[in-house]
């Protein structure tokens, strides 16, 4: 009987981070992954004029875009090297706004994964208050994660 594949070392965790901390939309937003590890994530930012709209708060894509972030590091740490995670399905709630210079802490958690799907819910807090709260759906897929460790 085949034994399931292990999850991701926290080497391969730290090197699969920093290619996307290096991808130039999470660089432009100053994303960086503090901790990931037991289906659990947590990334932060700086807001910048990068995050704003033309009103001067945060772009409600960008919440999105964020939040889509935190919750893939959480699912990262649920796979083994041999998968991905690719999102289907995202639903935001935006609770409150927030402006250049806030501080983001970003919060991605596993709530059930399955074979073929990832149940994951992630928030935003701005200044440590929820700022906005995702239900995140993603698809797991073969894919070898070692090519974008070597692409590091």
């Amino acid at each position: 009987m085949n034994q399931p594949e292990p999850y991701m070392t926290d080497d391969q965790l730290r090197a699969i981070f920093a290619g996307l901390e290096r991808h130039h939309l999470h660089a432009m937003f100053g994303v960086k992954v503090e901790r990931a590890a037991d289906g659990q994530a947590v990334a932060r930012c700086t807001l910048g004029q990068n995050h704003m709209n033309i009103l001067g708060s945060i772009h409600g894509g960008v919440y999105y875009v964020l939040l889509d972030v935190a919750s893939y590091c959480a699912a990262l740490t649920v796979l083994p090297v041999s998968a991905n995670a690719a999102t289907i399905d995202i639903h935001v709630s935006v609770l409150r706004p927030a402006k250049i210079g806030d501080e983001m802490e970003l919060r991605g958690v596993v709530r059930k994964r399955g074979r073929s799907l990832i149940f994951l819910e992630s928030q935003a807090l701005v200044n440590g208050k929820p700022a906005a709260l995702a239900h995140v759906t993603k698809s797991i897929a073969p894919f070898d994660m070692r090519k974008l460790m070597q692409a590091g």
